[in-house]
């Protein structure tokens, strides 16, 4: 009979002792491949997000979670917009007029070493700094990033600042870069992703970053590559895992400038959409599945994938979570229709 561990856990804060249960099982002999790892969702706050004239937004952005609130950045005017926990909103911040960021396109937010709030707009490369320590949150600084483009994803840990994306030339870019103080790269690290060549480091390029400030890692995943890496601080590749059962999307360039797209025999393919820590050592990978050659494009299944932030080896897999762009203090910070953020509580357990 196969070995199994049984545990019963309603505390996250007991997620440290049940990843050691979970790498003990893979030892065992006789023990499954992939331990059943899954989080068992609770109470549930819907929250609609509402333009500054007062209507239901049809898109949010992303999501960050600070502990004591969540806060989104709405995609009608791209305006900070922050709750409590039990869904109430408290403020709003304006992107545009006096204080504004005048985000064009933020890809995604983050949180540095002193609780401030950094967004990442992808269409003008910049960072915002925000600070969120009262009731409402206010622009502190905006800078203008020098030598990268392409932007898709923020992180930082020990005064440092992390940005995915591409330098010029493509050809010899890498793809997460340290950004200095006035916006300039001080350092790259981290070959792109699939095969070398300018169009596999644009279109395979990173998407969103992932700072583990406790395991000194930093974890990024491709958009269209079955792939997810981790890092240290020092551009070291500490591990990478692929990702099972990814339907992908090859490209080629016949010619500069012409791309070429060859979908999966099914017309179904996946893209790398969310990462997200649920505990101390635990991340979770989501991939979301797509039809091509389709008006609609959303997303028509979502698949949660858990990892050990120590060697990246899989200890789960879920089918059933929403797309969820963040998580903090036990909660789950998700999107499950467009404008509306769901507040999820949450608790671990083997099945």
């Amino acid at each position: 009979m196969r070995n199994f561990i049984r545990l019963r856990c309603h505390r996250w804060n007991m997620a440290g002792a049940i990843l050691l249960l979970f790498q003990s099982a893979l030892s065992m002999p006789g023990a499954a491949a992939i331990p059943s790892l899954e989080l068992v969702v609770g109470a549930r706050i819907r929250a609609p997000v509402t333009s500054p004239l007062g209507h239901p937004v049809q898109a949010i952005n992303d999501v960050i979670g600070t502990g004591e609130k969540a806060i989104v950045v709405e995609g009608e005017t791209n305006s900070l917009v922050m709750f409590s926990l039990d869904g109430k909103s408290e403020s709003r911040t304006p992107n545009t007029g006096p204080g504004g960021a005048m985000l064009a396109n933020p890809v995604q937010m983050a949180l540095n070493d002193h609780g401030e709030l950094l967004v990442l707009d992808g269409q003008s490369p910049r960072i915002a700094r925000f600070s969120v320590q009262g009731p409402s949150s206010t622009l502190v600084s905006v800078v203008k990033l020098r030598g990268v483009t392409g932007v898709t994803g923020i992180c930082g840990f020990d005064g440092r600042t992390f940005v995915a994306g591409a330098t010029l030339p493509i050809e010899r870019s890498k793809i997460i870069h340290v950004i200095a103080a006035d916006g300039g790269v001080n350092a790259s690290f981290g070959e792109s992703f699939g095969q070398p060549g300018e169009v596999s480091r644009l279109l395979y390029g990173a998407s969103r970053l992932l700072c583990l400030s406790q395991e000194r890692l930093i974890i990024v995943a491709s958009k269209s590559y079955p792939e997810i890496r981790a890092y240290d601080q020092g551009g070291n590749l500490r591990w990478k895992q692929t990702l099972p059962d990814y339907h992908q999307i090859s490209y080629k360039e016949p010619q500069p400038g012409q791309v070429e797209y060859t979908y999966p025999p099914d017309n179904l393919y996946d893209q790398s959409i969310s990462i997200f820590t649920v505990a101390k050592g635990v991340i979770a990978v989501q991939v979301g599945r797509r039809v091509a050659r389709q008006p609609d494009t959303s997303i028509k299944s979502i698949r949660t994938m858990f990892l050990s932030a120590v060697d990246g080896g899989p200890i789960g897999l879920q089918m059933d979570l929403p797309l969820v762009k963040a998580s903090s203090a036990g909660r789950l910070f998700a999107i499950e229709q467009p404008g509306v953020l769901s507040i999820l509580s949450f608790s671990m357990r083997e099945r």
